[in-house]
């Protein structure tokens, strides 16, 4: 298991590694993956009538061209981390 402090991307050796294999590891792709599957959960609640379509849209919009700040995310996590293990 990879401790939380240590992004997976950071675990695959470049040498050894295809660049399409490699671009499925990164943290833009994964937090990507993220944001679309709540906008799918916003979907599912679009049609439960908890929020408006046009809500679920919305999120789908931003999704398309999402470009996630990772430095800031990394950030966040240190600063809200709850892991007992040392950063």
């Amino acid at each position: 298991m990879i401790p939380r402090n240590v992004r997976p991307e950071s675990s695959m050796i470049s040498r050894y590694t295809r660049p399409e294999m490699a671009a499925i590891w990164e943290a833009q792709t994964r937090f990507r993956i993220w944001f679309e599957i709540e906008a799918h959960a916003a979907d599912a609640q679009a049609e439960l009538g908890v929020i408006p379509k046009e809500a679920a849209k919305a999120v789908w919009a931003k999704a398309r061209d999402a470009v996630f700040n990772i430095e800031r995310i990394d950030e966040i996590e240190r600063e809200t981390s709850t892991t007992s293990s040392p950063s």
